[in-house]
């Protein structure tokens, strides 16, 4: 009778085999866990950029709305220009485009399907810049009159363009990005009500008194 050969395995190679085993599973254990991590990372990464984006959107797109909730007197800076034709409009370019500048190659994270209207509002911010820059250069002065007001309603136009497109862009990025909870920042249109009704009765004085020095010296001449 043939013998039986003996298929047992040693304490020995049975505890190699459970210490190899459990070494593996750990590993892909730890993968997972690397994987998940490098995931979780990302999404917060991308969370972060979303919110400062959103932010500086916020900001430019409230910026816009001041500038266009006071607009400038066409006859008045007709009469300026007359009066000087070296006049040059007070015009301030506050906006903000870091978050925007510094992550230009990770924009389409935030969603492919408004990237475009992202670079758009950006390009609409620069055309005035631009605008701006061209008012202080020395030739402003020597534009005609009609090329002057043609210039600042041309500012205008692009400050509403960049305030609609900037709106609509924040309220997509709010709808995208729900759990978020992405909100605008109030913040308070100009100065507030009691310092600028103090500051429009210096101007109205101001402007009394040059008026009747202006008639006396017309009577005197």
């Amino acid at each position: 009778m043939a013998e039986v050969p003996d298929l047992s395995i040693s304490p020995q190679l049975l505890g190699s085999l459970v210490a190899a085993s459990t070494a593996f599973t750990i590993w892909i254990l730890g993968q997972f866990i690397a994987i998940f991590a490098g995931f979780r990372k990302k999404a917060k990464e991308k969370e972060k950029f979303v919110r400062s984006l959103y932010a500086e959107i916020d900001f430019n797109t409230t910026d816009m709305s001041i500038f266009l909730a006071s607009p400038i007197s066409y006859e008045t800076f007709r009469e300026r220009v007359r009066e000087n034709p070296e006049f040059t409009p007070h015009i301030t370019d506050a906006r903000h485009t870091h978050i925007y500048m510094k992550n230009i190659d990770s924009i389409s994270a935030t969603g492919s399907e408004y990237v475009g209207d992202v670079v758009y509002f950006y390009g609409v911010m620069d055309k005035i810049t631009s605008k701006i820059d061209g008012i202080y250069l020395k030739s402003f002065t020597n534009i005609s009159l009609e090329g002057k007001e043609g210039i600042i309603r041309s500012l205008y136009d692009h400050a509403e363009e960049a305030k609609l497109t900037g709106e609509n862009l924040l309220k997509t990025m709010e709808k995208r990005y729900k759990n978020y909870k992405l909100k605008r920042k109030n913040r308070a249109f100009g100065l507030p009500k009691a310092e600028k009704e103090t500051l429009e009765q210096r101007y109205a004085s101001f402007q009394s008194q040059y008026d009747r020095i202006r008639a006396e010296h017309e009577m005197k001449s």
